[in-house]
């Protein structure tokens, strides 16, 4: 039953507004939507299953975690966290793109491509260091 949800919630997209925040918002929003999710669906099926078996409405309310409030928020919180790592494989993938990370993760024979950018980025961070080094010598043989 909750894999049906986990589909039907991936289907609907809820977290389409947040495709160009940084991903760690669409991760723990994600997160946080399924835990939800997930233990409402949980209710509601064993409220549906007790109705159909004749039980009263308050014998068929499941006792999540042992029943009681604070039990529900460590049962919330465990899902809550276990559902992070999913939605970051999840959410990391796409942004690498198709296949991509399963072959970081999986295969040896990688190669990472040079991103013009980040190489640009590199050069100009490694002329600065060796500029300040280069001061930082000029500086200590004057005195």
């Amino acid at each position: 039953m909750l894999a049906k949800v986990k589909l039907v919630a991936e289907d609907l997209d809820l977290g389409r507004w947040l495709r160009w925040r940084p991903l760690i918002y669409s991760i723990l929003y994600e997160s946080l939507l399924l835990t939800a999710l997930f233990i409402c669906f949980h209710v509601v099926e064993h409220i549906v299953i007790g109705r159909f078996k004749g039980e009263a409405l308050a014998t068929s309310v499941p006792h999540i975690g042992g029943g009681g409030l604070a039990w529900l928020a460590c049962v919330a919180a465990i899902l809550f966290i276990a559902l992070i790592p999913f939605f970051a494989f999840k959410y990391i993938g796409r942004a690498l793109g198709e296949g991509r990370l399963r072959a970081m993760l999986f295969r040896t024979d990688v190669s990472v491509p040079a991103d013009p950018l980040v190489a640009t980025i590199s050069a100009v961070a490694n002329d600065r260091a060796k500029f300040a080094l280069r001061m930082r010598a000029l500086g200590s043989t004057a005195g």
